[in-house]
């Protein structure tokens, strides 16, 4: 008898405890629902109308068309569904941004500021430095490449001089894309500038394979040589910190002292390459007629 009054009120007990679950479970579903809701109207409340919204004005892309992928990223961008987040408090600086990189290449940096009465969106550009190019029986398909080594659009193929080439293995699978070590990139840069400023050159075409860089010259110490005239250097070399300014100590070299340069200032259309792979020598051979 005593067993069956406590299984009873063991029964009672539960009962009470489910019926006090569920109506936590609802109240608390009422809740969300209730806050739902007014995130959803506050949202809507304080969202940025489009006069809040301002953007520089690009120097090479479309206004109209960067202008209508900001908005419609900012109208897509939603919080459960409906909440809007085109507003202070929720705007997802870091998913837009990465969009909008990953659809106008050609923005090099974004600075977004935002508040309570309106968001901004700062741009920095990339500039041209170089173009690059597939290496075919024509160069082409071709794209602009700043001083990062980024490609960042696509390009036409310039005649020599107007651009330094640089010469891709593979067409890049997307925009933007970084085919080259920024480090050699950079002591590359430097070497054509000094080779321009001081030893009179002027290049038209970069390779660069697993060992070495060939470079296409169109002038060297003031002369004029035919298309495919090179140079060759070390990759390692080049890479090192001051790479670029140990090979210009080689062709001072080539320049002050030995036959070379009298024998270019003599024929300079025979002129095919000067070797500077080697840290003490260079070699360098003409055309024989």
């Amino acid at each position: 008898m005593q067993e069956h009054k406590i299984s009873k009120v063991s029964k009672r007990v539960q009962k009470e405890k489910v019926s006090r679950w569920r109506t936590g479970l609802m109240q608390y579903g009422v809740l969300c629902i209730v806050l739902y809701i007014l995130a959803l109207v506050v949202s809507h409340r304080i969202a940025w109308s489009d006069m809040q919204v301002s953007v520089d004005i690009p120097k090479t892309i479309q206004y109209e068309e960067l202008r209508l992928a900001i908005d419609e990223l900012q109208e897509r961008s939603r919080l459960l569904f409906f909440i809007r987040r085109d507003n202070a408090p929720l705007f997802p600086r870091k998913n837009i941004t990465e969009d909008l990189l990953e659809t106008f290449p050609r923005i090099a940096s974004l600075d977004i500021k935002k508040n309570w009465k309106g968001i901004h969106y700062g741009l920095t550009e990339r500039n041209s430095e170089y173009i690059a190019c597939i290496k075919d029986t024509d160069l082409g398909p071709c794209w602009y490449m700043d001083r990062a080594g980024i490609l960042f659009d696509e390009a036409p193929a310039f005649s020599p001089g107007v651009y330094t080439t640089f010469i891709l293995d593979a067409k890049p699978t997307s925009l933007p894309a970084r085919p080259f070590e920024p480090e050699l990139l950079e002591q590359l840069h430097a070497f054509n500038a000094g080779f321009e400023a001081h030893y009179e050159g002027s290049i038209e075409s970069v390779e660069i394979t697993e060992r070495d860089i060939t470079i296409d010259v169109l002038q060297l110490f003031h002369q004029a040589v035919p298309s495919g005239s090179q140079i060759v250097l070390d990759k390692v070399e080049l890479t090192t910190q001051d790479g670029a300014e140990d090979v210009f100590k080689r062709l001072a070299l080539a320049r002050d002292k030995g036959p070379f340069l009298a024998e270019l200032r003599a024929r300079p259309t025979d002129f095919l390459y000067l070797d500077m792979r080697f840290p003490d020598k260079f070699y360098f051979k003409f055309n024989e007629h």
